[in-house]
């Protein structure tokens, strides 16, 4: 997973740069205030923007799926 994540994500090739090989425990947490500043370049697949899913969550009805294909959910963060 690391490995994806790094040849895939410009986030997580800067964020974990030279701990390829390191222990978990090593690397820096990702806090959520990073994950929501750097949300597009953390996600891999490029249909899956922060913008797209405030229109989504702001529109959901029933059990819609994300642009067709995934499913999300929001929580309040606890």
């Amino acid at each position: 997973m690391r490995a994806l994540a790094s040849k895939n994500s410009p986030f997580y090739r800067r964020f974990h740069h030279g701990l390829g090989e390191a222990p978990l425990g090593d690397c820096p947490v990702l806090t959520k205030a990073t994950l929501m500043d750097n949300f597009d370049e953390i996600s891999i697949d490029s249909i899956v923007r922060l913008a797209g899913l405030q229109e989504y969550f702001d529109g959901v009805r029933n059990d819609e799926l994300f642009r067709g294909r995934y499913w999300v959910s929001a929580t309040s963060g606890s």
